[in-house]
């Protein structure tokens, strides 16, 4: 799902291993999506992984585009909703760079061309 969201908080990075013995980093953001009642703002928290988290960048007081994924997980008797965000960009005419994790190959110089 894609949302508008102006990041409020920026939560501290989380790391560690992963069974299979890989490095991963996590970090949380809150982010509210509608202000049309201002007594009672809608928010939601989410999650980036990795490399995105530079990649993103995403910093508190700006507005993105955001698309997020969603997982239900059932963990003993109870059941949680996890919040992923796998594309964030630079919502209209914000100063700063566009954060995107859309990712272009370089262009490749006519020596490299295989003919």
């Amino acid at each position: 799902m894609k949302f508008t969201l102006e990041i409020t908080n920026v939560l501290p990075v989380q790391s560690g291993v992963s069974k299979s013995g890989k490095q991963w980093r996590r970090r949380e953001y809150v982010g509210v999506y509608d202000r049309s009642k201002p007594e009672y703002p809608k928010s939601i928290v989410f999650g980036v992984m990795n490399d995105n988290i530079d990649i993103f960048n995403l910093e508190a007081g700006k507005t993105y585009e955001v698309e997020i994924d969603f997982d239900a997980r059932q963990w003993k008797d109870r059941w949680f909703l996890g919040a992923s965000a796998w594309r964030a960009t630079l919502a209209g005419n914000q100063p700063g760079n566009a954060a995107t994790n859309d990712r272009q190959p370089a262009p490749q110089a006519d020596n490299d061309l295989p003919f």
